[in-house]
């Protein structure tokens, strides 16, 4: 959550230690980002403050591969969808 690092942290994300996830307590300048979704898919802007969401989502359909989504999600996608499309299919799964 943007905001909350009070010092820095790591995590290294595999055994052998070669990859490595450090979060520092930081300046970010909002106006060097593209638009608001990519300060919410950057985790700039706290996602509990957004309004407009397809937008992000759009941004991440966008970046994300396909097979990604549906395996992740477990849904099955049409080869061409919307930001709309896909939150739909994602709400029916959930129920």
């Amino acid at each position: 959550m943007p905001g909350k690092t009070k010092h820095y942290q790591t995590l290294f994300l595999n055994n052998d230690r070669t990859f490595c996830l450090i979060d520092c307590p930081g300046l970010v300048f909002p106006s060097f980002t593209k638009s608001k979704a990519d300060m919410v898919c950057n985790g700039i802007l706290n996602i509990d403050t957004i309004v407009d969401y397809h937008s992000p989502i759009a941004l991440v359909i966008q970046n994300v591969p396909r097979e990604n989504l549906m395996h992740y999600y477990k849904i099955i996608l049409p080869e061409i969808y919307s930001a709309s499309q896909f939150l739909k299919v994602a709400a029916t799964k959930r129920g």
